[in-house]
């Protein structure tokens, strides 16, 4: 999301528990906070397009812009690019309309779901079917924590937790280290000059 003023913090926050997922965008020296349309919006109002007499970008941008606030008249008096842009930005940040995004944002979705936290939210979810995503996203860390161990129990698995490998410390041997991945630098002299 970039840079976001302290004073917006508290209203991003609020939008968050709201809308789930916000963005920003900064468009001509203006920063435009918004959310993407949910599938049903996305289908509902461009299923409207061409039997209603209402702009559909000025119907998107009511639903979805958060900050600063949708006034036809105040959007009217910006330049054409501005708004464009603007509404081009919503309109691709929800997806819907973009076949090779849809297909690389569920790869990109399905690679992730390998990670520690992932695979966290996954067996409480199995556990506790009731839950929604939104519920344990608003968890706290102890809850979280508690939630995974129940899981556990209930389940009667246990995560398989991997730390990462250590950082070795200290000087490192790079003869040593280099003969395990190329056997012939044993055979040359690394000393000859070059020219």
């Amino acid at each position: 999301m970039g840079n976001v003023s302290a004073k917006m913090i508290p209203r991003v926050l609020l939008w968050k528990k709201e809308h789930g997922s916000i963005y920003c965008s900064k468009i001509a020296e203006n920063e435009y906070f918004f959310r993407a349309l949910s599938r049903n919006e996305y289908l509902t109002i461009f299923g409207m397009q061409g039997k209603s007499s209402h702009d559909i970008g000025d119907i998107v941008l009511k639903m979805c812009l958060l900050h600063p606030e949708f006034d036809e008249e105040t959007f009217n008096a910006k330049l054409a690019g501005e708004v464009d842009s603007l509404l081009q930005c919503i309109i691709s940040t929800s997806g819907f309309s973009e076949t090779d995004r849809l297909i690389e944002d569920i790869e990109k979705e399905r690679g992730s779901l390998g990670t520690l936290e992932n695979q966290i939210i996954i067996l409480i979810c199995k556990a506790f079917p009731h839950l929604k995503l939104s519920d344990i996203n608003n968890f706290t860390y102890e809850e979280l924590m508690r939630h995974l161990a129940i899981s556990e129990a209930i389940l009667e698995v246990k995560l398989n937790i991997e730390k990462p490998a250590a950082h070795k410390e200290g000087t490192i041997d790079f003869d040593a280290e280099n003969k395990d991945v190329d056997p012939t630098l044993r055979q040359r002299n690394l000393k000859t000059p070059r020219g």
